[in-house]
């Protein structure tokens, strides 16, 4: 007997074009007392259709905007081509993010001030809305120019869409382009900024130089492409127990109407065995232990054509994380429920010990519950209610348990709040501060969240609380995924930066039972060079973490976050600097939120696209600063030996897409050497370009009386291709055609020091 139990839910994502739909259809089939489950996910494009209340971006739709200046406070009027539909006048209501800089609003304008000795691009998100509440959120670029800057060296590599523009900004006006582009076409906006619209081959690498005497500028863009979507397969994802076998199909989710698709092949999970059975399902079954995500790929055909699809196989035991410990709590009298969102269905809760001031049930299946003030529906929930009167803290132990393949079991200590309220608020009005995805959990994901509804206004909580509790709030007239209130962490009406520091505050906090992950580990180029190998006591040790290669490009990147592990008996977390490098792919003309976690001797950091705005491209993404001062300090006074090494390890390397597939890359490690018979020398300042480059590069020392002594080049695998003495210059140019195109470590001695660097020749 089959029995099918279809659940649907709908999700509404807006933009300005259009609104998508992602519709999750879940499937529970009872095969002779076996469950199978299947989740897969469906995503159609409509326009014109909107929720109640729902206008952001849409009637108020605020264009880009570019100013710039020579350091000195500028005054931005963004509101100038900025659109009502509704013909309404526009006013700025907030500022939520500056970058290299502080602004204010002055009426309608924006007085910006850039911070002093910067050069480069400054961004400011400001909301503006018209009298009746529709708002929109845009997003200015300032240029900052440094007048006694007389050298430029910036290489941005990018990726960009084919027949999608790409803005780009040059630091002064006489900059000549060195040749016309071979794939595309440049537009001059005004005499800082142009726009590039590539038209050639997808595959294609377009070098735009552009030059004034020592000043270079250069752009290297790879011409990419969205990847063809199904027309009638639709991928999928399988969850089960470790240890378990399970029967399921890849064809309910996909679209029919060329018939129901005949699988025709398929390959093996490179974990525990798949068969394709007569009735064109699968059986899968995992190897003994085995956790984590098992990928396949299948060809099915109908009469519309043959498509090829994923599946994933999510396999684990789903035990709870023991490292957190949830908060629960609820209003005197009324009753909790207390469910585990987990998407299999073998297990169970043992009530190993009643709570002391209330009473625990446990219901087993599907349960539907009245409550006092709402009506809950959730599987295998257990439900806590507190004694009449009783206000305070009230705890119990329960055992989860699996009820197929290993049937491990683990203890959940549970610790409730009861609390007085007045009146009756459902759970869904609540939010917990710092939770934005209201995921249950408080960590670095979060600041994506918080990323996404950057510029987004609402009524204030009435509390403007951040302490760790449930706190009741006004829905917002923005919904994504979910509410934009839940985004709005300290309360005060408007997400902004600011929000990201009660995310802080209340790390790996939870009121959820949540339960342990599992990644799948892609295998992507990625690493971590040090900019030198070997320093001085007292320098500092710079890495350089460079993610992709032209050929595995970073595509639509909205999100990237790492864990980095040092040596913490020789620096100290507040030491250490991390951040996006302003000229990457990443960086480059982008908004980027950052949280950071600091650990004795591990350091958490996610970095997040404002408005969770993609960017594609490949190369050195982030740059890791440990301040040498207190590595001298930390040896004063002992017999220390000749070299000491710092070790750094970079790992739970994540990479987010904004389709929201998150891929975990392969850890890393880099070791500095500190020479202790070295002395301090003072830093060697190099200005390179074009780098990438193809036939030259130009080489000048930055400092005062600093000259260019010596030139190596060092190919991947350590060989020396080129160790050359140099008549001391200030400026060097050396030919790189006797060269094969590839990365190499350049190293450059000045008559103050020695500094290293990456060298990625491209033809």
């Amino acid at each position: 007997m089959l029995i099918l139990y279809i659940e649907i839910i709908y999700v509404y994502y807006f933009d300005l074009q259009f609104m998508a739909i992602l519709q999750l259809q879940m499937v529970v089939a009872k095969i002779m007392n076996r469950f199978v489950r299947l989740v897969s996910f469906l995503v159609f494009l409509f326009s014109g259709i909107l929720l109640p209340g729902q206008d952001w971006n849409l009637s108020t739709v605020c264009k880009p905007d570019f100013n710039h200046t020579t350091g000195s406070a500028v005054t931005i009027a963004p509101l100038n081509n900025d659109l009502s539909l509704k013909s309404l006048p526009l006013s700025l209501k907030a500022i939520s993010y500056v970058s290299h800089g502080k602004a204010i609003l002055n009426g309608g304008n924006i007085l910006f001030t850039p911070t002093p000795g910067f050069s480069g691009l400054g961004h400011i998100v400001y909301t503006a809305c018209d009298p009746s509440g529709n708002c929109g959120i845009g997003d200015v670029s300032i240029l900052i120019i440094d007048p006694g800057r007389t050298v430029y060296a910036d290489t941005i590599t990018r990726g960009i869409l084919r027949n999608q523009p790409f803005l780009f900004y040059l630091p002064d006006p006489d900059f000549k382009l060195f040749a016309a582009p071979k794939f595309g076409q440049i537009t001059k906006i005004n005499e800082y900024e142009y726009q590039y619209v590539p038209t050639g081959a997808v595959g294609s690498q377009e070098l735009l130089t552009f030059d004034k005497g020592n000043q270079k500028s250069v752009f290297l863009l790879s011409l990419i492409d969205r990847p063809l979507q199904n027309k009638i397969l639709v991928d999928d994802v399988v969850f089960l127990n470790k240890n378990t076998s399970r029967l399921f199909s890849v064809t309910l989710n996909d679209l029919s109407t060329g018939g129901v698709p005949t699988v025709t092949s398929y390959t093996q999970p490179p974990s525990g065995n798949l068969s394709l059975n007569a009735d064109n399902t699968f059986t899968y079954t995992s190897t003994l232990d085995f956790e984590g995500i098992a990928p396949f790929t299948y060809t099915a055909c109908n009469s519309l054509g043959c498509e090829t699809a994923d599946a994933y196989l999510y396999v684990s035991d789903f035990l709870p994380r023991e490292d957190i410990n949830p908060l629960f709590r609820v209003a005197e009298g009324r009753s909790l429920v207390i469910p585990y969102d987990i998407p299999v269905q073998d297990y169970e809760f043992k009530i190993l010990n009643q709570p002391s001031y209330g009473t625990l049930d446990f219901y087993k299946g599907s349960a539907n519950i009245n409550l006092q003030c709402e009506s809950y529906s959730s599987y295998n929930p257990l439900v806590y209610t507190p004694f009449p009167g009783f206000i305070g803290t009230d705890q119990f132990i329960v055992n989860f348990c699996l009820t197929t393949g290993t049937k491990q079991c683990a203890p959940i200590k549970i610790k409730v709040e009861t609390y007085a309220e007045v009146g009756c608020i459902p759970s869904k009005e609540y939010v917990w501060p710092g939770d934005a995805n209201a995921d249950g959990l408080v960590d670095l994901k979060d600041v994506n969240t918080i990323s996404e509804f950057l510029g987004t206004a609402g009524p204030s909580r009435p509390s403007n609380s951040t302490n760790w509790a449930n706190q009741a709030s006004l829905d917002w007239n923005r919904q994504l995924i979910l509410n934009a209130k839940h985004a709005d962490a300290n309360g005060d009406g408007l997400v902004s930066d600011e929000d990201i520091q009660i995310v802080l505050d209340n790390i790996n906090q939870t009121h959820k039972l949540i339960p342990q992950g599992v990644y799948q580990l892609i295998s992507t180029n990625s690493s971590v060079t040090p900019v030198a190998e070997i320093i001085a006591p007292g320098d500092d040790a710079v890495l350089q973490l460079a993610f992709g290669n032209a050929r595995d490009l970073m595509y639509d990147i909205d999100g990237i976050s790492f864990d980095l592990a040092f040596n913490d008996q020789m620096i100290d977390p507040e030491d250490i600097e991390i951040s996006i490098i302003d000229n990457s792919w990443f960086g480059y003309d982008n908004a980027v939120l950052d949280g950071r976690i600091d650990g004795d001797d591990k350091i958490n950091i996610s970095f997040s696209s404002a408005q969770r705005k993609p960017r594609s491209g490949y190369g050195k993404t982030v740059r890791v600063q440990a301040k040498g001062g207190p590595i001298v300090s930390h040896a004063e006074g002992f017999k220390i030996p000749k070299e000491l090494p710092l070790e750094f390890t970079i790992s739970n390397i994540k990479i987010n897409q904004s389709n929201g597939t998150v891929r975990l890359l392969p850890d890393n490690k880099a070791t500095v050497v500190i020479d202790f018979s070295k002395k301090p020398v003072a830093h060697v300042g190099i200005r390179q370009y074009p780098n990438p480059a193809s036939q030259w590069i130009t080489l000048e020392a930055m400092e005062a009386g600093d000259h260019i002594e010596k030139l190596t080049l060092m190919d991947i695998t350590g060989r020396i291709v080129l160790d050359k003495n140099l008549y001391p210059s200030k400026q060097v140019k050396q030919s790189l055609l006797q060269f094969n195109p590839g990365i190499y470590l350049m190293q450059v001695k000045t008559n103050h020091g020695v500094t290293t660097e990456k060298l990625e020749i491209h033809r």
